[in-house]
């Protein structure tokens, strides 16, 4: 296998831009939601989508919405659907 055929990897610089990138949509996401803009927010594509539930899981609450994980196979990430507690 070249080098052409791996992945990039990132650095630690990168890893947080991208963790503080997708936490803040998660973020504006419950936002939405809380306001009754939306009645759900599908997001996908997150890499730390299981982190970032355990981590805002708490301010969705707060929020009055909840946060629903969609592992993807392979373990290739996790999309996060935010939704009206009632939904």
């Amino acid at each position: 296998m070249d080098d052409r055929d791996r992945a990039p990897s990132l650095d630690a610089a990168a890893v947080r831009r991208r963790l503080d990138l997708e936490m803040g949509e998660v973020r504006a996401a419950i936002l939405l939601v809380s306001a009754g803009t939306s009645s759900h927010v599908h997001l996908t594509g997150l890499a730390f989508g299981d982190a970032l539930i355990d981590r805002l899981r708490g301010d969705a609450a707060r929020a009055g919405v909840a946060l629903v994980p969609e592992i993807r196979p392979d373990d290739a990430g996790c999309d996060i659907s935010v939704v009206t507690r009632d939904a």
